[in-house]
C-alpha cells in the first residue's frame, strides 16, 4: 500500500511488519474536531495520519482539557493497544483536517498475539 510511505511510523517498519498490517489498513478522512478516542475508554482504532494533526488532550476531573501532544504524519494515535494497553490515556481529537490510515485495535494486535 503506497500510503504506508506517507506516514513516518509505518515507513520505519520492516517490510515484513508492513505486510502484516497492510491488509487491515483503511484510508479515512480526518475531519476537524472529530473525536477519535476518549480518555479511559477502550481504544477502538489506531490512526496513522498522512495529512493533518491529531491532538492528545489530558482531561482533568473538572472537565478542563490540556493538550499533551500533537501527532502528525510521523506518528500514530492509539498505538498503546499494541503494547497491551486497551484503554486510552488521553482524548484524541482532530486538530487539523486531513487523512489517515486506520487499523482496528483487534487487527493491530494480531501480529503481537501470534508471537
Amino acid at each position: 500500500m503506497a500510503e504506508f510511505a506517507r506516514n513516518g511510523f509505518l515507513k520505519g517498519l520492516s517490510p515484513s511488519d508492513r505486510r502484516l498490517l497492510e491488509p487491515y489498513a483503511t484510508l479515512v478522512a480526518l475531519d476537524h474536531g472529530k473525536q477519535l478516542q476518549e480518555q479511559h475508554e477502550r481504544i477502538e482504532y489506531v490512526y496513522f495520519p498522512l495529512v493533518g494533526i491529531i491532538s492528545l488532550l489530558a482531561v482533568m476531573k473538572n472537565g478542563n482539557e490540556v493538550e499533551a501532544a500533537m501527532i502528525g504524519a510521523s506518528g500514530a494515535s492509539g498505538i498503546a493497544v499494541g503494547l497491551g494497553r486497551p484503554l486510552a490515556t488521553s482524548r484524541a481529537t482532530v486538530q487539523a483536517q486531513g487523512s489517515a490510515l486506520r487499523i482496528s485495535a483487534t487487527n493491530f494486535r494480531k501480529p503481537r498475539d501470534r508471537a
